[in-house]
């Protein structure tokens, strides 16, 4: 139980001290999504603000909890998914305010 603290404790701060095109690499790196075809388009991070809005969406749909399912993947891989678009959510809210 420490070890998913730990990590969940470390996306948040990862979340606070990064931009937010590090903070999808890091994501992406330390938790792969466990569907093998969900990666990480680097052509969505450049300095286009709609296209990193794009690359959070549909990070959001590789890590939401829903398409997680506990019993496929396993409890803790469910938690760690829904904390992972908490925090997705966090920065994809921060981009839309600069896009307005």
């Amino acid at each position: 139980m420490s070890s998913i603290r730990e990590s969940l404790n470390l996306i948040t701060k990862k979340r606070d001290s990064v931009d937010k095109r590090e903070f999808l690499r890091f994501i992406y790196a330390s938790f792969k999504p466990k569907r093998g075809e969900h990666v990480l388009n680097e052509s969505q991070l450049k300095d286009d603000d709609k296209e990193l809005k794009r690359a959070y969406k549909t990070a959001l749909t590789h890590y939401h909890p829903d398409k997680n399912s506990s019993n496929e993947f396993g409890l803790e891989w469910h938690f760690t998914a829904e904390h992972i678009t908490k925090e997705l959510n966090v920065n994809f809210e921060r981009i839309k305010l600069i896009e307005s």
